[in-house]
């Protein structure tokens, strides 16, 4: 995503970025070869990335913006958001901002930009604390299914010497009295 600006300080955004990333475990998640996520203690971001277009062909912004929307980040390394500056003509400036899906849905997307327009905004005011992290709704989840399979294998438990053995198919021949047996292979092309 974009967005377009005025005397937006790099210093301050990148402030802010570091922030946000602090209280966000998930904008510090790496994500392994095995689908594991683990938070990482500091974020892998390198850090803010100005482009002076100032004094650029106009092309050079449409260029920046064609290689940034294709970006993709190493999540791998725990590369999972990313903002980056652009430095317009007569003062604009332009925010580019990069999340990997992995680690947020629309709905947490707007609360991250929301969150990061106040700590730009407001570096000074305390946001609210973080009560319930992905962690943690991932282990009660596996729980909740630990204690449903549970109760399942007790119920099946207990039911299998009332179970109804195999049903009797019905067969053309007494396999006992087959004297070739083979696969016929069959396939129809519509």
């Amino acid at each position: 995503a974009e967005f377009d600006g005025s005397g937006v300080d790099p210093d301050r955004l990148e402030r802010a970025v570091r922030a946000l990333m602090r209280r966000h475990g998930m904008l510090r998640a790496r994500f392994g070869d095995d689908g594991r996520q683990q938070i990482l203690p500091e974020s892998a971001w390198p850090g803010m990335t100005v482009h002076d277009l100032r004094d650029a062909a106009p092309s050079a912004a449409a260029e920046l913006r064609s290689r940034l929307s294709h970006l993709r980040l190493a999540v791998e390394q725990g590369e999972v958001f990313d903002v980056q500056l652009s430095l317009l003509p007569a003062g604009v400036t332009r925010t580019h901002v990069n999340i990997d899906m992995l680690v947020s849905d629309a709905l947490s997307y707007q609360r991250i930009l929301a969150e990061l327009a106040q700590l730009y905004l407001r570096p000074g005011d305390d946001l609210p604390p973080i009560s319930y992290s992905f962690p943690q709704y991932l282990a009660e989840a596996a729980a909740r299914r630990s204690d449903t399979l549970d109760q399942a294998r007790s119920y099946w438990h207990e039911r299998l010497a009332s179970l109804p053995g195999a049903p009797q198919l019905p067969l053309a021949d007494d396999p006992e009295r087959l004297v070739r047996v083979g696969v016929n292979r069959r396939h129809h092309l519509l």
